[in-house]
């Protein structure tokens, strides 16, 4: 039988941050351990990544480009041939962290 934390475990193992989930708190916080106990009674997950919103702006060559707008983790490769805006989100509060100009 599978272990419920599998996934976790894994990512773990990769070097991926992991968090548990506060009961007190009703929040999910790091996890500070270098060995983890993988209870299957706690929560557990991958700690998430800001995310990023693209979208173009202004005139376009519309040989190109259609007005688009994506997200996208924070890997994404930006948009190519237009001016568009970039747009970090934090992904707990979901407020802007960081927003830039990108000409195409």
């Amino acid at each position: 039988m599978r272990h419920p934390h599998a996934d976790t475990i894994i990512a773990w193992a990769e070097g991926k941050e992991i968090q548990i989930y506060s009961t007190a708190k009703e929040e999910w916080i790091d996890l500070i351990t270098e060995h983890p106990l993988w209870d299957i009674e706690i929560k557990y997950r991958v700690k998430p990544t800001d995310y990023i919103l693209y979208s173009t702006i202004g005139p376009l060559d519309l040989e190109y480009e259609q007005p688009t707008a994506f997200i996208g983790d924070a890997k994404e490769e930006k948009p190519r041939r237009v001016n568009a805006i970039k747009i970090v989100f934090d992904v707990e509060s979901h407020e802007p962290k960081f927003v830039e100009l990108i000409k195409g």
